[in-house]
């Protein structure tokens, strides 16, 4: 296998000429998501048109995430990537978490389970995928237990 490449060094990266040049030239974030099967096959095959993520603290992606930013996808290895097109962080505890069940359970693909399993959750972000493209992996070299890294930030214009 090759050598994994570093996180900070998103420009190196070797994907597909549009993603990298869309990456290189412009000032929009760059994620990493970590997906298990069956959500990361779902996503691919299109059924799975929003991706959450949960957490206790708010913590990434919970007001990192911006419409046009790509998200860089791994199950195992980086093998896909889709772009924003919308992004809405929830503080659960002023909105109900079966508010979003009710509304967005067919797009993110779960069940009751799924939500049973996050009632306990402060903070949602839910993510719009637009134009995922599977390519061919390579490795990144992430030794933690975060699902989600931000490998580049937003790079959001001054205010006059």
């Amino acid at each position: 296998m090759a050598a994994a490449y570093f996180m900070h060094d998103v420009d190196s990266f070797p994907l597909p000429d549009d993603i990298h040049r869309t990456i290189v030239d412009s000032a929009i974030g760059v994620h990493l998501a970590i997906m298990p099967q069956p959500w990361y096959g779902w996503l691919l095959d299109g059924s799975k048109t929003i991706e959450s993520r949960f957490s206790m603290n708010g913590c990434a992606p919970y007001g990192k995430v911006r419409p046009g930013d790509i998200i860089l996808v791994k199950k195992g290895l980086v093998s896909a990537a889709f772009t924003v097109a919308s992004v809405r962080d929830i503080d659960l505890t002023k909105h109900p978490l079966s508010d979003l069940a009710e509304r967005y359970s067919s797009n993110i693909h779960a069940d009751h389970s799924f939500w049973t399993e996050r009632t306990h959750k402060r903070f949602c972000t839910l993510i719009w995928v637009e134009h995922c493209t599977q390519f061919p992996g390579f490795p990144i070299d992430k030794r933690d237990r975060r699902g989600w890294v931000v490998l580049r930030d937003t790079v959001l214009p001054k205010r006059a």
